[in-house]
């Protein structure tokens, strides 16, 4: 949210005034107190649940070959940042629908390293010619009709699912918009990271439009699928669920302007601290899971 900064300039001419062939002018110049533009960061405190259910979603068609390397020390990062002491369960299906129906792969579970990720990335090959590209379509068929599925996700679990794809999404008989209220219908807290094409400038066959859509209905997190690196995205998809426990500003604050409200109620200034140094508010109590945190401040020069 945007402030406004206000000043007044008063020019009033006084004609009809006349002496010495010339026009008089009285202008009078009147100071308005300005006041600094508000901001506000906010977010919504992630409510807790029974575990997480991580769906990779992955395009095997063959221009895919040249990210395998990332695409394993991606879901290597994602190994390693899941919290320990969540419960959490990593399937990994292909965005062709009847490798998906067909898919009975276990898990990755904690405890399980690349190795593990490998094995269960060469086995969406092993008896598929795994060339389709219908991401929306693929999670439905594992998810909905195939009977796998049902052995390990847990209807009680958040579900984070990452779509990786150098081309848009296929799907038939789905928009974005509908695909997303079937998840929403399915589990009360939805992630959805992708990996994919971000423009036109990207080395992808094609814009993951349809993908991005879905993302950004979930405030969820863009990787380019060319990026080098793709571990600072997997990282923050990673930690989407846990609790926040820090809010870095947007903007540089007039540090004695800073009022949090949670659930438009002010907190008393000794549940949170600022560190200038990295412009970020620490909570010292953690806002409860879902809360609507916001933290206001006069914007600094």
């Amino acid at each position: 949210m945007r402030g406004f900064t206000f000043s007044l300039l008063l020019s009033i001419a006084m004609l009809g005034v006349w002496g010495c062939g010339s026009d008089q002018y009285l202008i009078h110049e009147v100071e308005v107190e300005t006041y600094p533009p508000l901001w506000v960061d906010s977010f919504i405190q992630p409510e807790e649940t029974d575990g997480y259910d991580i769906l990779w979603v992955i395009d095997r068609s063959g221009s895919m070959g040249n990210h395998d390397q990332q695409l394993l020390l991606g879901i290597e990062e994602m190994l390693t940042n899941l919290p320990i002491t969540t419960s959490w369960r990593l399937g990994i299906i292909s965005t062709d629908s009847d490798e998906a129906l067909s898919n009975n792969t276990f898990p990755l579970v904690p405890g399980d390293d690349i190795t593990d990720a490998t094995a269960a990335l060469n086995a969406l090959g092993s008896s598929w010619p795994v060339g389709g590209e219908e991401g929306f379509d693929a999670v439905h068929s594992y998810m909905s009709l195939g009977s796998y599925s049902s052995t390990w996700m847990r209807s009680s679990a958040a579900l984070l699912i990452v779509f990786v794809s150098d081309e848009d999404e296929q799907s038939i008989g789905w928009t974005s918009s509908e695909f997303g209220n079937w998840l929403s219908s399915l589990r009360s807290r939805v992630f959805i990271t992708s990996i994919v094409g971000l423009d036109t400038n990207s080395c992808a066959d094609q814009v993951g439009t349809g993908y991005l859509e879905l993302t950004q209905d979930f405030g969820g997190v863009e990787i380019d699928i060319c990026d080098e690196d793709w571990g600072p995205g997997v990282d923050e998809a990673s930690r989407a669920y846990e609790p926040i426990e820090e809010l870095k500003l947007s903007l540089s604050p007039v540090i004695e302007t800073i009022t949090i409200f949670i659930d438009e109620q002010q907190v008393e200034s000794n549940t949170w601290q600022y560190d200038s140094t990295l412009n970020t508010v620490h909570f010292l109590v953690v806002p409860t899971g879902g809360s609507l945190v916001e933290v206001t401040y006069a914007i600094s020069h």
